[in-house]
């Protein structure tokens, strides 16, 4: 064999040996899969009704909510920290919660008191979790009179039982609650006093 044709002969075996070092190489000492992330935080939480209290921050995990009688549901909306983290609700026993409704975020309804949920957050990991509890409170409904309305019921209330016991001509007590919440009472005339028409 000529020395040029031998020399490519041995330039070839050559590349094939380092073809096959490089492939055992590979073999041997395999690529490390990329480690999951064991966060499972949130970064963010909002509700639609009322305030978190405290101001919401990753690393606090229990806060609570107040809102009016008027209100009878909130939707709860999370978000986690790492995109392959998940979330699940649950009542205050860690029961799973099911969504009032298919609207984004999570609705709760609410009954009259105090309501306790958690929002359970598992890392992309599987393994590594965090709870964040919400104590939501529907205050009651307010039955009492504001203060014009308490006055004008009162004054009402005398009227009536003065008529009762009076054997005068009826008045009517007449009362206009100003722009401002002040009130202005007074009598109307009784009625033989109103004038006739003929």
């Amino acid at each position: 064999m000529s020395g040029p044709a031998c020399l490519r002969l041995w330039a070839g075996a050559l590349g094939l040996l380092a073809l096959l070092a490089v492939a055992t190489v590979a073999l041997a000492y395999p690529t490390p899969a990329q480690a999951q992330s064991t966060d499972a935080t949130l970064s963010r939480l909002t509700v639609s009704q009322g305030r978190l209290s405290p101001v919401f921050a990753s690393a606090t995990t229990a806060y609570t909510i107040s809102v009016g009688y008027t209100v009878e549901g909130v939707t709860v909306s999370p978000t986690t920290t790492e995109t392959g983290a998940t979330v699940a609700f649950q009542d205050s026993t860690g029961n799973p919660l099911t969504d009032a409704d298919s609207v984004a975020g999570f609705q709760v309804d609410l009954a009259v008191g105090e309501t306790v949920i958690q929002v359970e957050v598992t890392a992309q990991d599987g393994v590594a979790t965090q709870t964040y509890t919400f104590s939501l409170t529907r205050t009651e409904e307010d039955l009492s009179l504001s203060a014009p309305a308490l006055v004008i019921a009162v004054l009402l209330a005398r009227s009536t039982v003065q008529a009762q016991s009076d054997p005068t001509p009826a008045r009517n007590l007449r009362a206009e609650v100003l722009p401002g919440g002040g009130i202005v009472l007074g009598w109307d005339a009784p009625a033989e006093d109103a004038g006739s028409i003929t």
